[in-house]
């Protein structure tokens, strides 16, 4: 019998003669010689990515088992990933932002049976940074129809569990918008669902702002620049997910929208998906402080705030919140940010010209033109109150 190719055989254990007849115990040894495994590991080791995951790949040698080692910062030295490699490839799972891309570097260990192991020479993981960070298209971008322009991730929102992605597109189909939800199931992201308004041929800027609940089954969408209610009137449109499938969009309206107002402009909801909160940063009301006069037009800009909750499926106005000294320009809800319990609300105003300082200073005072101001509601059994 001949030996397989480069390797040597020993026969042990085979004591005395034997016939046809009789049963002769032999044990045959074949394994490459350290030599020529030694000299057939040459330079082998290579390394592709995936999203979140390198691959090692390499020509088999003959070797009983290799050994794939990462020194992780040019400085610490090698160390074994995992245990004894048997084929002819690993992977390893990375965090993309934390993994050091310029001086990482990997050596594989080819090993016989007698754990004599030979290394290749360093490989590092730079060339392959960019296939490492997934990247998000929407279906119909990819499909070509009116790619260019579609303003995809002007807006994003991930839930806490980082299971579920809302991506706004609202210059998509000739501004009308619209918003991709992806999700991450068994490792891999999949786009679940497109999502327009109701009346998508009425609505603009769909997808301008997005807002996700903790769980990623309630997704909020602003479209400030929406004309349905009169020009830059705003929208917002909630949708709710339930075992995979999204409801049609609810419309959301304060209960004195009007043209220019632009409601919508920033949108929060709490991690229960119940309460949400919506700016309107060029609401028009001179009306200072909690639930004043919403007709009132008489500070072009100054802005405004409201709060709405949900009952069953159902959503109403909660409140409507003006800064306590509002004034025309301030535009005070151009950002909302709302606790997890939803019963905190912070509104920036970011044109108002107080020169007060801190916490509580004098909102009266105009001689810091456009230096902007934060303000902090507190709710406390369905009543809110300005607490800063």
């Amino acid at each position: 019998t001949n030996a397989p190719a480069g390797k040597t055989c020993n026969i042990t254990s085979a004591n005395g003669t034997g016939t046809l007849t009789e049963n002769i115990s032999v044990t045959i040894d074949c394994s490459i010689p350290t030599a020529a495994l030694s000299a057939s590991f040459g330079q082998g080791l290579s390394v592709s990515a995936a999203p979140k995951v390198l691959t090692f790949s390499w020509a088999e040698t003959g070797a009983d088992y290799y050994k794939l080692l990462k020194n992780p910062d040019g400085a610490s030295g090698f160390t074994q990933l995992g245990d004894h490699i048997r084929n002819t490839r690993a992977d390893e799972a990375i965090a993309v932002h934390w993994h050091n891309w310029v001086q990482a570097s990997y050596v594989l260990e080819s090993c016989d049976a007698q754990d004599n192991c030979f290394s290749s020479l360093p490989v590092g993981t730079g060339v392959a940074m960019q296939n490492a960070i997934g990247y998000f298209k929407a279906s119909r971008t990819a499909a070509g129809a009116g790619a260019p322009g579609y303003q995809l991730g002007t807006s994003v929102a991930l839930s806490a569990d980082g299971q579920t992605l809302a991506v706004g597109a609202p210059v998509e189909s000739a501004n009308t918008g619209a918003v991709y939800v992806f999700s991450l199931q068994a490792g891999m992201w999949a786009e679940e669902a497109r999502l327009t308004a109701t009346n998508p041929l009425d609505v603009t800027g769909f997808g301008q702002h997005v807002a996700l609940s903790e769980d990623g089954n309630t997704l909020a969408v602003g479209a400030p620049n929406d004309h349905t209610q009169g020009f830059k009137a705003g929208s917002v449109s909630v949708f709710t997910r339930t075992e995979g499938h999204w409801s049609p969009a609810t419309p959301i309206t304060a209960l004195s929208t009007e043209a220019g107002d632009q409601f919508g402009s920033s949108i929060a909801l709490s991690a229960d998906g119940h309460t949400l909160a919506v700016g309107a940063s060029a609401e028009d009301s001179a009306a200072g402080g909690l639930q004043g006069d919403q007709n009132n037009n008489g500070a072009p800009d100054a802005g405004a705030a409201y709060v709405f909750t949900r009952s069953g499926n159902s959503w109403s106005q909660q409140v409507y919140l003006k800064a306590s000294h509002a004034e025309a320009g301030d535009q005070f809800g151009t950002q909302v940010a709302l606790s997890a319990d939803g019963q905190t609300l912070a509104v920036s105003a970011p044109f108002e010209s107080s020169s007060a300082w801190g916490v509580g200073g004098n909102p009266v005072d105009n001689s810091a033109s456009e230096s902007g101001a934060v303000y902090v509601f507190t709710e406390n059994s369905g009543r809110w109150e300005q607490q800063a």
